[in-house]
């Protein structure tokens, strides 16, 4: 079941992808032709979810509508301050139009989606930044989604995804020190 849900929300990202940019009218005639080719009935979704493992880990959304940042959290069900603050900056990126953000930012987004306090949203995105690679400084205190970050959304909520993701980042360079010189022996 895990499999079928991780294989379900990659085809939902591919979709959404392949639809960004484009305009909504626009949009929902490729979303209805595309159900009308594959035989499905087009009607109004309602959000719901299916359990697995106790917890809602899969919205059912209308695709020509972006979620509500409450759900986008229940679809990715982040398990660490890390990921929550990668899919709170992800869904700034991709549903708000603000690819560049700040921490208060985050924070105000998080309160919006009714998400469980951050102990401290601060370190989280310090530690996203300088430890996993999900974001990078942006200007003016300002951060953004790396290419990798999004990988890791993209693979959310499977964990055993986010963790092959995580193994195969690149490995941090060693840098020389110099040595102080020493005085000369007279």
């Amino acid at each position: 079941m895990k499999n079928n849900i991780s294989r379900e929300i990659e085809a939902l990202g591919a979709i959404l992808a392949a639809v960004e940019g484009i305009e909504q009218d626009k949009q929902t005639w490729i979303f209805s032709s595309a159900m009308a080719r594959l035989g499905l009935k087009n009607e109004p979704s309602t959000p719901s979810a299916r359990a697995h493992d106790g917890q809602v880990s899969a919205a059912v959304l209308d695709p020509t509508k972006a979620p509500t940042p409450k759900e986008f959290m229940k679809l990715k069900n982040p398990r660490t301050d890390v990921q929550r603050a990668l899919c709170l900056g992800h869904y700034l990126s991709q549903h708000r139009g603000k690819p560049h953000f700040k921490t208060k930012d985050l924070k105000e987004l998080n309160t919006e989606a009714a998400g469980v306090q951050f102990s401290n949203l601060s370190v989280a995105v310090s530690n996203a930044t300088s430890q996993s690679k999900y974001f990078v400084p942006a200007g003016s205190g300002s951060k953004q989604v790396t290419s990798r970050g999004e990988e890791v959304v993209n693979a959310l909520p499977d964990q055993a995804a986010v963790k092959a993701l995580d193994a195969n980042k690149p490995k941090k360079r060693k840098t020389r020190k110099t040595r102080r010189e020493q005085p000369k022996a007279r």
